[in-house]
């Protein structure tokens, strides 16, 4: 079967060196033949396509702080505009900062390929299973990338639209199907549930998906959508199977980057991505604010692990769990020990909350002291802490919490930023908690 691949992606800086050598022999041709389950494994295997998610949530949150010459002049417009929570983010402009719109669509263009091209692949075996598991495994999580941004918070009944269009096959001209935001999630999460037949429970190499990475997702979008007892049974599930954690007294906090490199392995990741290579998110310039840098506590070891302090006083974030300068926006047992904590809180169970809770925390702090007679509340207040504490810039995670959270007015948030003089606010529940479609020309985002 053949298929038209449009090779603009090529302009990406990098991409793993097996798809390279593939795109190199067959991108002389203006369309690409794929014959086997090989040639779909090597399509699903460019971790540059597959495994980069969303920047613009990281900028938009609460925690980050900009030097003020970069906020005003770094990047490209729509980075700077986000961090200062503009209606209109792309100031009109056409291509240009686009990439969380066009970079997943890219993925999920690439996972409806490897799905029709193996449709009516006679054999059953492993490799096929991996090819399909994969696809679909990487399609929801890739729309579940754009509905953080894109689609209004999820609200049960609600039956608002999203714009958000669902494509589920690879024929470029095929009309666009659209949903409700509840639909839209139903359908991520039935991508994921089928890819959980298909995957095995560990990956070749931890840029493939796998069973547990799909039991992470899923209980990653239950909690986003409250549903507290199914985030729970998957990241039960998941739990049962890999539970083990960095103690954070073992790590050299002296050097620049303390994490395991993924060819060491950091045994809490159990799916390695990256987000956008934005700007504002390098190296050198993602720093957090110093009012939530004063939330961890001296004997708080992730004072040392994620963050070095600068010349000027200013906290450069380090806490990179990829082990390089690329921010981590993937799946690990840390956040899934969260949402079983989490989730158990608020069904009740407070007691058995505070108690997965501090099983972390006896791995981030220094001579950790239990704290007493907490009450369910209590336990929910210090767990939402701990989840602003230990997923500090890891994908858009505090993104999605800000969104979710401030649909209960006990943790609802307005956001300040203070910039060149002016103040620039964002309530909770404003609409600018919805990015805007990107500008219409650049729509098409696989030809």
């Amino acid at each position: 079967m053949k298929y038209l691949i449009y090779f603009f992606c090529l302009f990406f800086c990098y991409s793993c060196k097996k798809i390279d050598n593939w795109l190199d022999v067959k991108s002389k041709n203006s369309d690409v033949i794929l014959k086997s389950l090989d040639d779909y494994q090597s399509l699903l295997d460019n971790t540059t396509v597959m495994n980069t998610t969303s920047g613009l949530g990281l900028i938009a949150a609460d925690n980050i702080h900009l030097l003020e010459n970069i906020a005003l002049t770094g990047g490209n417009p729509s980075e700077r505009n986000a961090y200062i929570w503009k209606s209109d983010i792309y100031e009109g402009s056409i291509g240009v900062g686009t990439g969380d719109w066009t970079v997943p669509y890219r993925a999920i263009a690439y996972a409806n390929i490897a799905l029709e091209g193996t449709a009516n692949e006679a054999s059953s075996s492993a490799e096929k299973n991996n090819v399909r598991g994969s696809a679909l495994f990487f399609r929801g999580f890739h729309y579940y990338q754009l509905l953080q941004l894109y689609a209004p918070p999820y609200k049960e009944g609600a039956n608002e639209n999203c714009l958000i269009p669902i494509r589920h096959v690879s024929d470029i001209d095929h009309a666009d199907r659209f949903f409700s935001v509840e639909a839209c999630y139903e359908q991520v999460v039935d991508d994921l549930k089928s890819s959980l037949e298909l995957l095995p429970i560990d990956p070749v190499q931890k840029t493939r998906p796998s069973k547990l990475a799909a039991l992470a997702m899923l209980a990653k979008i239950y909690l986003n959508m409250e549903k507290y007892e199914l985030a729970l049974s998957y990241a039960n599930e998941y739990l049962k199977n890999k539970g083990d954690l960095l103690n954070f007294s073992s790590l050299n906090t002296a050097v620049t980057l303390p994490f395991p490199t993924m060819d060491v392995g950091n045994k809490e990741v159990v799916f390695y991505a990256s987000p956008i290579s934005y700007t504002l998110l390098s190296f050198g310039n993602l720093r957090v604010n110093e009012v939530f840098f004063s939330h961890y506590q001296d004997n708080d070891l992730r004072k040392a692990a994620f963050f070095r302090i600068n010349p000027d006083g200013t906290k450069s974030f380090k806490g990179r769990y990829t082990g390089t300068v690329g921010l981590f926006s993937g799946l690990s047992t840390n956040e899934m020990i969260l949402i079983k904590s989490e989730c158990l809180a608020r069904t009740g169970n407070g007691q058995d909350g505070a108690e997965q809770l501090n099983i972390l925390c006896n791995n981030r702090y220094n001579s950790f002291i239990v704290p007493l007679n907490e009450s369910r509340e209590g336990v929910l207040e210090r767990i939402l802490e701990e989840r602003k504490k230990e997923l500090v810039f890891t994908g858009s995670c505090r993104w999605e919490d800000l969104r979710r959270l401030n649909k209960d007015p006990k943790y609802a948030k307005t956001l300040v930023r203070r910039l060149a003089g002016k103040e620039y606010l964002l309530p909770p529940n404003d609409s600018r908690y919805t990015f805007p479609i990107i500008p219409q020309e650049s729509i098409i985002t696989f030809k």
